[in-house]
C-alpha cells in the first residue's frame, strides 16, 4: 500500500460544506493498495491486466474499490488506447458517497481519458440529507478540467433538506442535461448545470406541498462556497392541512443560495388568475428565516376568480357569485426551536349567497394568531348591511374566535321583522361527527311579519310580538332540534285565522246530546277570526321525523270590526231549533284558547332557504303549512 492523492479539487477551506471538505480531504491523501498488476508488451502493443481489485482507503474514511470485469483492463497499440469493462464500487464514509457503478468501459484520450458510467449513488451533502440517484452517462478529464455528461434525465430523491424543525422533507424530482456538461470541476472548483422537472417536496411547518415543479438549475462550488439559483418557470403549491386552507395554487419565480442565505420569491395564481405573492429568506448559519404571503387586492367577479375557486373553508357559507373585494397578509417565521406564523384578512365590501339567502355589505377584519393551524385572536367581528332570508335582516353582526378545536361563536345579532334575534356564545367542535348546541334570543320580533315573508299571510294573521328563548342542540345523526323553547307575548295583539286552516278542526266537549258539532265549530272558528289578544305564551318543541311543534296559549275576547250580540226567542230556547242556524259570536267573549301546530320543519327550512338563495318568493306546500 502506498500514499497518494489527486489534487484537482484543491484543499479544504473554511467556506466549504462539510461533507466537500471531507471529499477533499479524502482525495488529498489515501492509501492504495494494487495487491497484482500484471503489464505485458509484445510486438502489438501494451496490455494491463488487474488479477486483484485494486482499492483506495482516505485516510478519514470509507472505501473505493476497482474491479475488473474483462481482460486487458488496458490495451494499446496501432494508435488507439482502450479499457475494458470494470467495477468502481464506493463506501461511504470521508466524504465519499454510497455507490456503485459496473461495466464502467473507459479509454485514453489526448491529456486525459473517457469512461462510459452506468450506477447509482446515496450521500448526504449540506443540509440535504439521503440524496440518492441513478444515472448514465460520460466522465472525462481533459487539460486538467473533469466533466459528466448525462445521456438522459436523472431521477433523484432526498429524504430531507435538514434545517432543524422547520426541515423541508420527501423531495423527489428529475435532473435532466441542458447544452453542457451536468457538472464540470476544474481549478478546485465545480459547477452544475440542469434542467429540473417534476420536482415535488413538502414543508411539514408550512403544512404546504410543493410538486409538479420544472425549471433550471445552476450551482457553483468555489473557494469562497456555495453559490445556487433555481429558476422555476411553473409548480403547484398545495394545502397538506386538514381542513385544507386553500386549494392549489400555480407558482412561478426563482430561488438562490449564496453565503449560506436562501431567498425565494414566487408569484402565485389560480385558474389563470393572479392571486399573490410568497416572498422567503432562510440563513443557514443562523437556521432562522421567513416568508411572507402577501395577497392585498383578490377582486371577486361574477365570470372571474371566486372565493371557492380559493379555499374549500367558504364552500358550505358562501355561494357564487361573488361580488366584492378582500386581501390577505401573512407570514411564517422560524428558528431552529419551531416556527410562529400570523395573518390578517380584510374584507371591504362583499355581496354573496349564504345557506340562508344573499348577504349584502359584508365587512370586517379577521387577525390570524396562527395559519398552522388555523387560529384567530379573540373577539373577531363581521358584519353585514342586509341578509336576504325569509324575511329580511338588517344590522347583522357576528363575534367569533377560531382554535384548533372549535368555531367559538362569542355573540351574534340581527335586526328582523321589528325585532332583534341574537345567538349566546356557543362552541362548534371542528371535529367531524361532533354534537353541539346553543341558545337562541328573540327580542321583540313582531310574528305577523314572519308570516307575510313566508307568504301565509293570506292563511293567517298574527299580530303579537314576542320575546323569549330556543335552546337548540345539533347532531350529525339526528339534525337540528329545539327543546324547551319558550317565546311570550310582550304586548297586546291580535289573531285572526282563516276557516280552511282548520279543516281537521273539532271544537272541544261536543256539548249536551242532540247538539250539532257544526254550530260549535263554527263559534270555534268565529272565535279564531277576530281575537283580540291580551296574553300569549307559546311553547316550541322538535318532534320526531323532522317535525316541530308549537303549542299557543293564548287569552283574550272575541272583537270582531263590528259589534255583535246572540238573540234567541224564548221559544227557540225552548224548541232548540236555534242549533240549525248560524249564530253570531258575542262580542267580548272571554276565549282561552290552546292551540298545537305541527310544521314541517325540516322541509319549510329547506325550502325556504333554497328560495332566498334565489331571491324567490316561497310558496309553502300543504305537508309545509301547520
Amino acid at each position: 500500500a502506498d500514499h497518494a492523492a489527486v489534487t484537482s479539487m484543491g484543499a479544504p477551506t473554511v467556506d466549504d460544506l462539510p461533507e466537500m471538505a471531507q471529499l477533499k480531504r479524502a482525495m488529498g491523501d489515501f492509501d492504495l493498495n494494487a495487491p497484482r498488476i500484471r503489464l505485458s508488451s509484445d510486438n502489438a502493443g501494451l496490455e494491463l491486466t488487474l488479477p486483484q481489485p485494486i482499492t483506495a482507503r482516505p485516510a478519514n474514511g470509507g472505501e473505493l474499490r476497482v474491479e475488473a470485469h474483462r481482460k486487458p483492463l488496458f490495451a494499446s497499440g496501432e494508435g488507439a488506447s482502450g479499457g475494458g469493462a470494470l467495477s468502481l464500487i464506493s463506501t461511504r464514509g470521508g466524504g465519499l458517497p454510497e455507490a456503485r457503478f459496473e461495466g464502467v468501459e473507459w479509454r485514453l484520450t489526448r491529456g486525459g481519458f473517457a469512461a462510459r458510467l452506468k450506477g447509482r449513488a446515496g450521500l448526504d451533502f449540506g443540509p440535504a440529507r439521503d440524496i440518492a440517484f441513478s444515472t448514465q452517462g460520460e466522465l472525462a478529464s481533459s487539460g486538467g478540467r473533469l466533466t459528466y455528461t448525462a445521456d438522459d434525465c436523472i431521477p433523484l430523491t432526498v429524504g430531507k433538506l435538514d434545517l432543524g424543525e422547520n426541515s423541508v422533507e420527501a423531495i423527489s424530482g428529475r435532473v435532466c442535461p441542458g447544452g453542457e456538461p451536468l457538472i464540470t470541476a476544474q481549478g478546485g472548483a465545480w459547477r452544475a448545470r440542469a434542467r429540473l422537472a417534476d420536482v415535488a417536496a413538502t414543508a411539514p411547518f408550512l403544512e404546504m406541498r410543493f410538486s409538479e415543479a420544472q425549471g433550471s438549475l445552476a450551482v457553483d462550488g468555489a473557494a469562497k462556497g456555495l453559490s445556487m439559483r433555481a429558476a422555476i418557470s411553473k409548480a403547484q403549491v398545495s394545502d397538506v392541512a386538514d381542513p385544507a386552507r386553500f386549494l392549489p395554487l400555480q407558482a412561478k419565480g426563482e430561488a438562490q443560495l449564496a453565503e449560506e442565505v436562501w431567498t425565494a420569491g414566487f408569484d402565485l395564481s389560480r385558474l389563470g388568475h393572479d392571486v399573490g405573492r410568497i416572498d422567503l429568506r432562510h440563513d443557514g448559519r443562523l437556521q432562522a428565516g421567513g416568508a411572507a404571503i402577501s395577497a392585498p387586492n383578490l377582486i371577486f367577479t361574477e365570470h372571474g376568480l371566486q372565493p371557492d375557486d380559493l379555499s374549500p373553508l367558504v364552500a358550505d357559507y358562501v355561494k357564487s357569485p361573488v361580488e366584492g373585494s378582500a386581501g390577505f397578509e401573512g407570514r411564517f417565521d422560524w428558528t431552529a426551536e419551531g416556527a410562529t406564523s400570523s395573518g390578517v384578512l380584510t374584507v371591504p365590501d362583499l355581496d354573496f349567497t349564504s345557506p340562508a339567502g344573499k348577504v349584502q355589505g359584508l365587512k370586517g377584519r379577521v387577525e390570524f394568531t396562527s395559519l398552522t393551524p388555523l387560529i384567530t385572536a379573540p373577539d373577531q367581528k363581521l358584519t353585514a348591511d342586509r341578509v336576504q332570508t325569509v324575511t329580511p335582516l338588517t344590522d347583522f353582526q357576528l363575534t367569533f374566535g377560531l382554535d384548533e378545536k372549535a368555531l367559538t361563536i362569542g355573540g351574534g345579532q340581527i335586526q328582523a321583522a321589528g325585532g332583534r334575534i341574537r345567538v349566546e356564545p356557543l362552541s362548534l367542535p371542528l371535529t367531524p361527527g361532533q354534537g353541539w348546541g346553543g341558545v337562541i334570543v328573540v327580542e321583540g320580533v313582531q310574528l305577523n311579519e314572519l308570516l307575510k315573508s313566508a307568504n301565509l299571510h293570506d292563511k293567517a294573521e298574527l299580530d303579537a310580538v314576542v320575546s323569549g328563548r330556543l335552546p337548540f342542540t345539533y347532531d350529525p345523526k339526528a339534525g337540528w332540534r329545539i327543546v324547551g323553547g319558550v317565546l311570550n307575548g310582550v304586548r297586546p295583539g291580535r289573531l285572526s285565522i282563516q276557516p280552511e286552516v282548520f279543516d281537521d278542526l273539532a271544537a272541544g266537549g261536543g256539548g249536551e246530546a242532540g247538539v250539532s258539532p257544526n254550530t260549535m265549530q263554527d263559534l270555534a272558528y268565529q272565535a279564531m277570526q277576530d281575537l283580540a289578544i291580551s296574553d300569549l305564551t307559546a311553547e316550541v318543541n322538535s318532534l320526531d321525523e323532522g317535525r316541530l311543534g308549537v303549542r299557543f296559549r293564548i287569552n283574550g275576547r272575541h272583537d270582531p270590526p263590528e259589534r255583535e250580540q246572540l238573540r234567541l226567542t224564548f221559544m227557540e230556547l225552548i224548541r232548540r231549533d236555534f242549533m240549525n242556524k248560524k249564530l253570531n259570536l258575542p262580542s267580548d267573549t272571554p276565549i282561552d284558547l290552546t292551540l298545537d301546530t305541527t310544521w314541517n320543519a325540516n322541509q319549510i327550512v329547506s325550502d325556504l332557504l333554497e328560495y332566498a338563495r334565489r331571491g324567490e318568493t316561497p310558496v309553502l306546500t300543504t305537508d309545509e303549512q301547520p
